[in-house]
């Protein structure tokens, strides 16, 4: 998972804004992603988790590379 934009810190903004700016800002290495069994396992790990919006799109990016295996954890919320 590579994050390809940086947005501005998220801590200061209302839910409809993260969600917004967490849209399309991560991606692939697709030469890793050939190198793992899709059926591996994969773990997302974030340290805060307030609106899950940077979370859902981390996990929704490694789906869409075709992993059926995504789970998410925060460490906390």
């Amino acid at each position: 998972l590579l994050r390809t934009q940086h947005a501005s810190r998220q801590t200061l903004k209302g839910r409809v804004e993260r969600v917004k700016d967490a849209k399309g800002i991560f991606g692939v290495n697709r030469e890793m992603v050939k190198r793992f069994n899709k059926l591996t396992p994969i773990v997302v790990i974030d340290d805060v988790i307030t609106t899950g919006s940077t979370m859902k799109e981390a996990m929704d990016t490694l789906e869409d590379a075709g992993f059926e295996k995504v789970y998410g954890l925060g460490l906390a919320h």
